[in-house]
């Protein structure tokens, strides 16, 4: 206990000299300690401590502000982070409706609650530049140390259950560790490639691309990064309805080639079994739509407030008893949301998505960087959810952040703050 508050005091300390003398700095060792610093250090009791550590952090320096009369809201993202902030509080009292205690409700929104940094991040000017620099950076680091672990070195030196984060598909290694960020600097080099192509950029995309594809592995996020790709290709050129026509017509022309490469593509494992899961209706693809078909019928039976946020050492839970069964939250990306909060939670993402793509239109052209994040999470939400799940909410507080900080900026710039 004494060891947990020397880290957290030193850990602050650290944190708040960033704040002001490097803020984009501050966001990387933000996200970097929100992941457990990818198991590249040793863990401090149990695992999530280092996120649990940046909670007092991201209280006191979100209290600075107002003390000091800086916290900003950055309009309509602000009163949203505040509105999130209420669900998740009703969301203790909708669980505590359904029997679990207040105690274990708090305890299951604690890291939830991390979205606060939105606050902190509105309050100091950003460099959206050079924040990109160093995410694409920090994901090539941890790519070099990860591959020269796994297959120079071949010892397990990370500290961290290797069983937990790696496993084999179709006969290949599979190692998903860091992949929010490691995809995310993907996304960020190719937005950086098209705003001023670079040789560099390029490169730096086709080796993360692969990375991705050949050890993370994870399908819904190999498709969520072409789709993502593609939208941001589309969205950054400005690409005329005609044009997108054409391209589909020579789609369609070149079909049999295509048709051809995809005979090729199903002699790589991952296709291959993928292509065997869907067909047959087997594995993952059967467990996501198990839970899928699950979780949508609960929601009808609660479709206001919906049932809460559960916590896993509550007697009642039905995760156990689901997991038996196959049936897996993490299996249903954003859906999730929607079971915790019911119609409150859709209206509520409904609302950030519509005032997300607002922003990140008007700043397409000066910022397309911003473009990144929300594309790929809009992109793998079906399955995957890099927005709101306990572990990727401080993603979404810091680039919600970002975009609001754009607005903030304008107006000083306009006379309007």
């Amino acid at each position: 206990m004494i060891l947990f508050g020397a880290i957290g005091c030193l850990m602050y300390v650290l944190l708040r000299f960033l704040y002001t003398k490097n803020t984009e700095l501050f966001i990387c060792i933000l996200i970097c300690a929100n992941f457990d610093f990818f198991y590249l250090i040793p863990q401090i009791g149990d695992y999530e401590n280092y996120p649990l550590i940046l909670l007092p952090t991201v209280f006191l320096i979100g209290a600075e502000q107002v003390v000091r009369g800086r916290l900003k809201f950055g309009g309509f993202p602000g009163i949203l982070t505040m509105c999130l902030c209420a669900l998740f509080f009703l969301g203790i009292v909708t669980a505590y409706a359904n029997g679990q205690s207040m105690l274990l409700g708090i305890k299951a929104i604690k890291f939830h609650l991390l979205v606060l940094v939105f606050f902190a991040v509105t309050g100091q000017n950003i460099s959206i530049e050079k924040l990109c620099k160093y995410i694409i950076g920090m994901a090539l680091l941890l790519i070099a140390v990860l591959l020269i672990d796994l297959f120079v070195i071949k010892k397990n030196l990370l500290f961290v259950d290797a069983e937990k984060y790696m496993n084999l598909r179709s006969g290949r290694l599979r190692f998903s560790v860091g992949y929010h960020v490691i995809s995310l600097a993907c996304i960020l080099s190719f937005v950086k490639f098209l705003k001023k192509p670079s040789s560099l950029y390029f490169i730096i995309f086709l080796f993360i691309s692969g990375y991705v594809f050949f050890v993370i592995q994870t399908r819904m996020l190999i498709f969520g990064m072409f789709l993502s790709g593609v939208l941001i290709f589309v969205v950054m050129k400005n690409k005329s309805p005609r044009w997108i026509l054409t391209m589909f017509l020579l789609l369609i022309l070149f079909l049999p080639g295509f048709f051809l490469a995809g005979k090729a593509l199903t002699q790589i494992g991952v296709v291959e079994q993928t292509i065997t899961e869907v067909s047959k209706k087997q594995g993952n693809y059967l467990a996501r739509l198990i839970s899928y078909e699950y979780y949508l019928e609960k929601i009808t039976e609660s479709p206001i407030w919906g049932f809460g946020y559960e916590n896993l050492n509550w007697e009642k839970n039905p995760a156990a008893r689901l997991r038996n069964k196959g049936i897996y939250k993490a299996d249903i990306g954003v859906i999730h949301f929607f079971y915790e909060n019911g119609l409150l939670g859709i209206l509520w993402f409904m609302a950030m998505a519509i005032t997300v793509m607002q922003k990140c239109f008007k700043y397409r052209d000066k910022y397309p960087e911003i473009l990144a994040y929300f594309v790929l999470s809009f992109s793998v939400m079906a399955t995957l959810d890099f927005l709101l799940q306990t572990s990727t909410i401080i993603l979404f507080g810091i680039f919600f952040a970002v975009l609001a900080r754009l607005s903030i900026q304008e107006g000083k710039l306009s006379g309007r703050v």
